[in-house]
């Protein structure tokens, strides 16, 4: 779990606490074992996690990610393209379904996100789009994969786990360190130096690319 994600759980908990002492839940403050007076809010004494991600993201020129496409089985493929010409969230691609796809009307439907391993209806944020137009060479290529995928369904996820049997989406964070950042790596797209020895290598340093 990154330090962002850290930090925002600090942030509800740091809230939970604050109120429940605003309504005398909780006392204002309390006594350690060794005599000190602290706020009964244990969240104002965590430190160490970052409130702002060190991750830069990166944009590519469309050749640049054709190349990388080229080196991207079908299922991955297919879903670069649909985040790279839609701007949908890695989230709200895995949690679609193909009867979200109305190719008859040229729009992909929001209706779920698949965040952390777990499915939530709706989209990821208020300001999230609840549905966008689909291009018809974009069509073609979702017609393609429906067409070579064992989960064809109208219920069945787009791009489903095999390894769970269809029963969820693959994950997003898998598929960008299995099968993305290969891929960039063998276009000459992201080059990542080594860390020195004598450190654990970061995430970013290890992954190199994220798509969000």
């Amino acid at each position: 779990m990154g330090d962002t994600t850290r930090s925002k759980y600090k942030a509800v908990m740091s809230g939970v606490y604050s109120f429940a002492i605003s309504e005398e839940v909780l006392p204002a403050i309390v006594q350690l074992e060794d005599g000190n007076f602290v706020s009964a809010n244990p969240c104002s004494r965590v430190k160490g996690i970052a409130s702002v991600s060190d991750y830069e993201a990166m944009s590519l020129e469309p050749e640049q990610t054709f190349r990388v496409l080229e080196y991207l089985k079908h299922l991955e493929c297919t879903l670069v393209l649909l985040i790279a010409v839609t701007g949908l969230r890695m989230s709200d691609a895995l949690g679609l379904r193909w009867v979200d796809i109305l190719f008859e009307k040229g729009l992909i439907k929001i209706r779920r996100t698949y965040v952390h391993y777990v499915l939530q209806d709706g989209a990821k944020t208020r300001a999230s789009k609840t549905s966008v137009e689909m291009h018809s060479l974009l069509a073609a290529v979702l017609t393609s994969w429906n067409e070579q995928t064992l989960y064809s369904k109208p219920e069945d996820y787009v791009f489903a786990s095999d390894k769970l049997h269809g029963e969820k989406p693959r994950v997003g964070s898998m598929i960008v360190q299995d099968f993305l950042r290969p891929a960039a790596l063998k276009a000459g797209v992201i080059k990542v130096d080594p860390p020195p020895l004598e450190r654990k290598p970061r995430n970013d340093e290890m992954y190199g690319i994220r798509i969000s």
